[in-house]
């Protein structure tokens, strides 16, 4: 049976459309960058989600009374003309309803992925402790992260820019050394592994090109998006701290 644009329409108002776990990992927990941070960020979001899931609880309960207040005004109600009004808001209500639930689940299976992952890193009540309160992965993770930042720098324009050469000059010159060392090694280690795939993609376009008369000159993204291995390329993508 085919589908109908209904069926579409209705999946659309149906379906829960929470962060995917590849989302929720890569683009907000890894924003963290060392495991320390990572696990911050986890809270955090655990914290405004179920800040969310609780409006949604109270939201949920005033629509259910308010259902409930318009239904006893629908029954003793003798006018024909306000019972229709009555009907369109108790239809208004049960469809607000619909969408906070769902939205409601679609929060807790967010809150669910990020539970999953500070699990991996806190065992015990102290830990949690550990996460606000720990002075040298609190370092470590600045350290980390102007780095990275310097060498996306380093990497787009050849050089650190001005706005976080002075992030970097405000920490102690001890630290100043490392940031700088950790932004030039991953900046060599990525011009290496990006000439290292550019020679692998244009080997295999030579060969396409031979058994392909007329080759696409402008070839769709997504076909050309292959999973290579990139094990040797730019070394692992986990954080080490």
């Amino acid at each position: 049976m085919s589908i109908t644009d209904q069926d579409i329409i209705d999946y659309g108002q149906n379906h829960l459309f929470a962060y995917t776990d590849y989302q929720i990992q890569n683009y907000v927990i890894n924003t963290g960058i060392t495991d320390h941070r990572k696990t911050r960020q986890a809270l955090l979001e655990i914290e405004q989600r179920t800040n969310s899931i609780i409006d949604h609880d109270f939201l949920v309960r005033k629509h259910q009374a308010n259902i409930g207040i318009k239904k006893e005004e629908l029954t003793s109600e003798i006018s024909a003309a306000k019972k229709q009004l009555i009907q369109v808001e108790i239809e208004e209500l049960e469809f607000a309803l619909k969408k906070c639930n769902i939205r409601k689940i679609a929060l807790e299976e967010e809150r669910n992925t990020f539970l999953n992952f500070v699990k991996m890193f806190v065992k015990t009540k102290e830990d949690l402790d550990k996460v606000y309160n720990d002075p040298e992965e609190d370092k470590q993770y600045w350290i980390s992260r102007m780095s990275k930042q310097a060498a996306i720098d380093l990497l787009s324009y050849g050089k650190v820019s001005a706005g976080n050469m002075e992030s970097i000059i405000q920490m102690p010159v001890e630290d100043q050394v490392q940031t700088l060392a950790g932004a030039i090694e991953f900046n060599k280690k990525m011009e290496t592994g990006l000439l290292a795939l550019q020679r692998k993609v244009e080997t295999q376009l030579l060969e396409d090109m031979k058994t392909n008369i007329n080759p696409e000159l402008i070839p769709n993204l997504e076909k050309t998006v292959k999973p290579y291995d990139t094990k040797n390329l730019l070394g692992t993508t986990e954080s080490k701290t």
